[in-house]
C-alpha cells in the first residue's frame, strides 16, 4: 500500500514536471490512475486496462483513459518490449470508441438567447454569452483573470475587451468582445466583482479569477473539497452546468426538441463555429484561428467538413441589427426598420423576441 502511495506521489511529479500539461488535465489523469490502482491490476497485462476500460468509461470520456494509461505506461513500465505492446494494445482502445460525435440541436439566435435568459444566475448569463460571442471554452472563461481583461478602442475610437488568458493544452490566447451589449454587461460584472484591499493593501482571501469567486453553498460527495484552484473550477464549472440543465428544463415549452440531451455548455461554442464558418465563405484554416485549435482535424470535427484575419468576422458575427416586426413598438417606427442590438439591453430584446416584436436581421 505505501508503495503504491509512492507511486502515485512520483507519477504525479513526473506529469508536472516532464510534461506540459495543464494541472486540471494532470488531475483528471490521476484521478484515472488512483481508480486503476484501486483495482490491484497486473500493469504489465493488456487485460488489466482493458477491463478497467469496459467497466469505467463510456464515449465521451474514453479518450481521457487511453492518454492517462499512455502516460502511466510511458512512465512505469521499465521493460521496453512490454511498454512497446501495452502502448499498441491500449491504442486499440482508443480506435474502437467510434464517433464520439453527439447529435445537438439547430437552436437559431432568438432560441439561443431565450436559453441564456432562464439561466438563474448572472455570472451564467455572461459566461453562455461570452462563449456564445466569442466561441470560448466555458474553462477559458473561469481560468480568466482580472489581470488579464483590457478595456481598449480600436481605430474607429470604439470600445472593444480584449481577454488574454490560458487555453487548453497551455496555449496563450486572445478573445475580443465587440457586441455593444455584451460589453456593458461585462464591465457591470467586473465592478460588481472588484475586490478593494484594505488599508493595509491586502485584499482578503482574494481569487484572482473573475469567474471563480461568487459560490454558491452546496456539498456534494461527487464534488472535489475546494482546497486548490482546479477542483475550484470543477466546482464552478458544475454550478454552471447544473443552471444550463435547468434553464432548458423551462425552454421545452418554448423552443421544440430541445433536451439535456441535444445541448450543453459546449454547444455555444459549436454554433459559433458553425457561425464563423458561413461567416467566413466556408474558411477552414481560418476557423482553425478562431477556435483556437492546434490540430485542424480538431476544427474538422466541429463541421464535419468544412487564413482570414479572424477578428473582422467576429465583429460581424457580434455586430447584428434588429428588424422590427410591430408597428407599435417604438414612436416614429414601422415593421421592417433595422435597429442597432443596443438599442436596449439584452433581457428586453430577448422578452420582445418572445413576443413575436423584433428579430434578428440576419435570421430572417
Amino acid at each position: 500500500m505505501l508503495k503504491q502511495s509512492m507511486d502515485i506521489i512520483l507519477f504525479e511529479n513526473y506529469l508536472k514536471e516532464s510534461t506540459s500539461l495543464r494541472g486540471s488535465t494532470i488531475k483528471n489523469y490521476m484521478d484515472v490512475i488512483i481508480r486503476f490502482l484501486r483495482s490491484e491490476p497486473d500493469i504489465n497485462s493488456i487485460e488489466s486496462y482493458r477491463n478497467f476500460f469496459i467497466d469505467n468509461t463510456i464515449k465521451k470520456n474514453g479518450y481521457f483513459h487511453y492518454y492517462a494509461f499512455k502516460k502511466y505506461i510511458e512512465y512505469q513500465i521499465k521493460d521496453t518490449n512490454i511498454k512497446n505492446k501495452l502502448l499498441t494494445e491500449t491504442k486499440k482502445l482508443k480506435i474502437k470508441l467510434g464517433d464520439r460525435t453527439k447529435t445537438s440541436i439547430n437552436l437559431t439566435e432568438e432560441q439561443m438567447d431565450i436559453v441564456v435568459s432562464k439561466l438563474s444566475r448572472d455570472k451564467h448569463k455572461l459566461i453562455a454569452r461570452i462563449q456564445k460571442e466569442c466561441g470560448l471554452r466555458s474553462s477559458d472563461i473561469f481560468w480568466l483573470k482580472d489581470e488579464n481583461i483590457y478595456f481598449e478602442k480600436n481605430e474607429k475610437g470604439e470600445d472593444i475587451i480584449r481577454l488574454f488568458f490560458e487555453s487548453k493544452g497551455g496555449k496563450h490566447s486572445t478573445a475580443f468582445i465587440y457586441n455593444k451589449n455584451l460589453q456593458s454587461d461585462f464591465k457591470k460584472y467586473v465592478k460588481d466583482m472588484e475586490v478593494i484591499p484594505n488599508s493595509f493593501g491586502i485584499r482578503k482571501n482574494y481569487i484572482p479569477y473573475l469567474f471563480m469567486r461568487c459560490l454558491k453553498k452546496r456539498r456534494s460527495k461527487n464534488l472535489l473539497d475546494p482546497t486548490d484552484m482546479f477542483s475550484m473550477m470543477r466546482i464552478h464549472y458544475h454550478e454552471y452546468w447544473m443552471d444550463l440543465r435547468m434553464a432548458i428544463n423551462q425552454c421545452q415549452s418554448l423552443i421544440p426538441g430541445i433536451t439535456m440531451n441535444n445541448w450543453s455548455t459546449h454547444d455555444w461554442r459549436r454554433k459559433f463555429a458553425n457561425k464563423f464558418y458561413k461567416k467566413s465563405n466556408y474558411n477552414i484554416y481560418g476557423l482553425q484561428q478562431a477556435l483556437r485549435h492546434q490540430d485542424i482535424n480538431t476544427t474538422i470535427r466541429y463541421l464535419k467538413q468544412s487564413s482570414l484575419e479572424i477578428q473582422p468576422q467576429i465583429e460581424v458575427l457580434q455586430r447584428r441589427k434588429l428588424v422590427v416586426l410591430d408597428n407599435n413598438l417604438i414612436e416614429n417606427c414601422s415593421k421592417g426598420d433595422i435597429l442597432p442590438e443596443d438599442i436596449a439591453d439584452f433581457n428586453t430584446i430577448t422578452m420582445l423576441i418572445e413576443q413575436g416584436k423584433i428579430k434578428y436581421a440576419d435570421s430572417l
